[in-house]
Order: structure tokens, then C-alpha cells, then sequence
């Protein structure tokens, strides 16, 4: 690709807020480390959805922004996925190290520590590119300006590359229900669990689509995933209760009524 033609770089201004310190990054990996629970149903209901258009794409080299505290990598090569180079931004120093851990064995993967828009960053990875596949999953919901980190990371992205995007849904039943019980104001009001990772925003499929479509994408395909019907949480405790196969159950009717599942996705291609 022409690793920066086509896309609108960041002002000066939009610069200066995208600085963030490395202890953004390890407060929040501090805080899932501490508050996991349901993320792991989350993080098997995100993988599914990425496997599913990841062994059709059969991508030669795949950037994923931020790697967290489970590999996709893993799945990816348990599924049979094949590729030539994956490579991984994290800001997070524990969780680079981890994926630097399994790079030692799996020599097909690179990790570079940092945020991608960082020139130090940028340079390294625009060495190892190309890319064909870009991974911004579960991400865009944690950065105060999600369209300067989309323009960031497509501009490492090769024309025509796809793109695949997960953010948790504000129109998930779980937070519908909230409102319905008087708890919430709005489906995207801040809930603790938000607060707690910093987090400023909730999307619902619109006003992700037209964060993707102001980025540049094009041809976007929306999904869903995971029905989720209480808090982290109180799921956690639900689940206990419940027999064997409801995550799985929960996760296909997530995917039959998408507008209200935990996690919403699309994919696009790179203009």
C-alpha cells in the first residue's frame, strides 16, 4: 500500500491529544486483570466472529491493534488460519510481554510495544507491512479519539485491505433492560464498569458505522453477537447456575438479533 495516501492525517491539534503515557496503558491492563470475569465469554464470543471471516479471507499479513490478555493469534493457528506475518501493537507492557513470550516459538509473529500513532511505532511497523487484514477489535470504545486511531492504523493497511471492527453495543439487551428497571438513564449512559476503565463512550451500530465510514471505509457489513441479559458480573453468577452450552447458545442469538447483542462488528475494505 501507499501507507499514508488516502487517508487524512491527524491535525497538529489531534496530535497533541493523542499522547498518552504508558500508565493509560497499565491502569487498564491492571484493571481487567482485576475485573476479567465475564470478559472471557466476551473474548470467545469476539474470536468466533473474527475466525469466522478470518479463515475465508486466508490474509497473508495481519495487524491487530492491541493484542490483551488473550492471543487471537492462538485461535487463529488452532483454526487452521495460515499466514506469512502477524504483527501486534500493544501499549500495554504486560501484555506485550506476553505475546513477546509467544513469539519466541511462533516466529511468525512480531510485537511492537506502543500506541500506533507514535512515530517510533509507525516506523517499525510500516517495516513489516503491508497489510492485507487489519484486527481493531475491542478498541475503539477506550480511546478518547477513535477516528484519529482508525486514519492511524489504515494508513498501515494495503488498498483494498479488510478491516474488522468489535466495539460493545449501548443497544445490548443487558443495558436495555437497565433502562427499562430505571437504572440507567440511557442505553448509553456510563455504567461502573466504564468508569472504571475509562472508557467515554458506548457505540450502537450507527454511530460506529459512521466512524467507519468517516474513516474510509467502505462496503461494511455489520454483525452481532453474544446476547448478554445482566451485568458482567451478574452473569458470571447466571452462568453457574446454568447448564452446559448456554455461552455458545447466547452467542448464536446474539448473532440472530445483532442490533442487540453485547458486541457489535463490522467489516470493510480499505478505499
Amino acid at each position: 500500500m501507499s501507507k499514508e495516501n488516502g487517508h487524512h492525517s491527524p491535525s497538529e491539534d489531534s496530535e497533541q491529544r493523542l499522547t498518552r503515557g504508558r500508565d493509560d496503558a497499565e491502569a487498564y491492563a491492571s484493571a481487567l486483570n482485576s475485573n476479567y470475569g465475564f470478559e472471557t465469554e466476551c473474548v470467545r464470543a469476539r474470536f468466533n466472529f473474527l475466525l469466522r471471516h478470518i479463515v475465508k479471507l486466508k490474509p497473508v499479513r495481519i495487524l491487530e491493534i492491541g493484542c490483551g490478555l488473550e492471543l487471537f493469534i492462538d485461535a487463529a493457528i488452532h483454526s487452521g488460519v495460515d499466514f506469512e506475518r502477524w504483527v501486534v501493537i500493544e501499549p500495554a507492557s504486560v501484555f506485550a510481554e506476553q505475546a513477546r513470550s509467544r513469539a519466541v516459538a511462533e516466529t511468525r509473529l512480531h510485537v511492537v510495544e506502543g500506541y500506533c500513532e507514535d512515530p517510533a511505532v509507525g516506523k517499525a511497523v510500516r517495516e513489516l507491512g503491508p497489510f492485507d487484514v487489519l484486527l481493531l477489535s475491542g478498541v475503539f470504545h477506550e480511546v478518547e479519539n477513535p477516528i484519529d486511531l482508525l486514519h492511524s492504523a489504515l494508513a498501515f493497511a494495503a488498498p483494498g485491505a479488510r478491516v474488522l471492527v468489535t466495539t460493545p453495543n449501548a443497544l445490548s439487551f443487558h443495558r436495555l433492560l437497565a433502562v427499562e428497571m430505571g437504572l440507567m438513564s440511557t442505553p448509553h449512559a456510563l455504567s461502573p464498569r466504564n468508569l472504571c476503565f475509562r472508557q467515554n463512550r458506548v457505540f450502537d451500530p450507527d454511530s460506529l458505522r459512521r466512524l467507519l465510514e468517516q474513516g474510509g471505509l467502505r462496503d461494511l457489513q455489520f454483525e452481532g453477537y453474544l446476547f448478554k441479559l445482566f451485568t458482567h458480573a451478574q452473569m458470571v453468577r447466571v452462568l453457574e447456575i446454568l447448564p452446559a452450552g448456554t455461552s455458545e447458545g447466547l452467542d448464536r442469538l446474539g448473532q440472530k438479533f445483532p442490533e442487540h447483542g453485547a458486541e457489535i462488528a463490522y467489516i470493510g475494505v480499505k478505499g
